[in-house]
């Protein structure tokens, strides 16, 4: 068995670099992040948010499929919705994109309501209608309301469709694309 010995105070220092990373190093790694601030820098992106590069080179990006069933009369049928993968987490969405198919009736009418459900309880909904196959994409600005407080955690996004015909043959699928943190 090998001996131990303490470390000497030189052998548990740690030196910093004499200089801040450059920009463009900064975007790619987010270790460097902390070492910007160490030297009095600012952040590398003026709203302080992530760099899209540097959430592709992490795989926070998480791609959630909806397949809400679609409900007849004006009824909305059956939920489908979007979590995180732990409860502890909460998601920010990036962009929602929902596709409408099948055979549309003459006046037929199908709308999406999107509701984010926030941790205390509270919700922001949002509906979007079509009269024919298409897609409807949504983006943050679109799944949060205008006062977002960011101190409030989305705990789920629930997706339904309904038709304004008695019976369809209208399906709607969906992805959302978001971050988890």
């Amino acid at each position: 068995m090998p001996k131990l010995r303490r470390l000497t105070r030189k052998e548990t220092e740690v030196s910093l670099p004499k200089q801040p990373p450059t920009r463009e190093e900064t975007e790619v790694s987010l270790s460097k992040h902390g070492w910007t601030h160490a030297y009095g820098g600012e952040d590398p992106i003026p709203d302080h948010s992530i760099h899209p590069r540097q959430i592709k080179a992490l795989g926070l990006i998480n791609a959630i499929m909806v397949l809400p069933s679609v409900g007849t009369g004006g009824q909305y049928g059956i939920i489908s919705f979007a979590m995180p993968s732990d409860s502890e987490k909460s998601l920010v969405p990036l962009v929602a994109k929902f596709t409408v198919q099948g055979v549309f009736q003459s006046d037929e009418t199908v709308t999406i309501r999107i509701t984010t459900v926030f941790d205390d309880g509270s919700t922001y909904t949002v509906t979007r209608s079509v009269t024919g196959p298409g897609t409807i994409t949504l983006n943050t600005a679109d799944l949060l309301p205008d006062q977002y407080s960011f101190n409030k955690y989305i705990k789920r996004i629930e997706v339904a469709a309904s038709s304004s015909a008695p019976s369809t043959m209208v399906y709607v699928r969906g992805i959302i694309y978001s971050i988890e943190l």
